[in-house]
């Protein structure tokens, strides 16, 4: 394949001829890679600033299951970033 040769006429043209060739699998190869990273990348967030709110918590002295307000939660959030 050559670089000026044209392969694909459009999205729609892409999907088809993925999907004639390859089947339903070809349409999501490549796609498990990006999805555990995301899930791991989530996983972190939610930890970090579930972490961050305990230590909000702690500064604030307040007990452990007491709800924050907007602006200590403002603040947990810009710590787990």
């Amino acid at each position: 394949q050559r670089p000026n040769d044209i392969v694909f006429n459009g999205t729609l043209d892409c999907a088809q001829k993925t999907f004639r060739h390859e089947g339903i699998r070809g349409l999501y190869k490549g796609a498990w890679s990006p999805l555990v990273g995301a899930m791991f990348q989530n996983a972190a967030g939610f930890f970090f600033f579930a972490s961050s709110k305990q230590i909000v918590r702690s500064c604030y002295r307040l007990e452990d299951a007491a709800k924050l307000d907007k602006a200590q939660t403002f603040i947990a959030a810009g710590l787990s970033a």
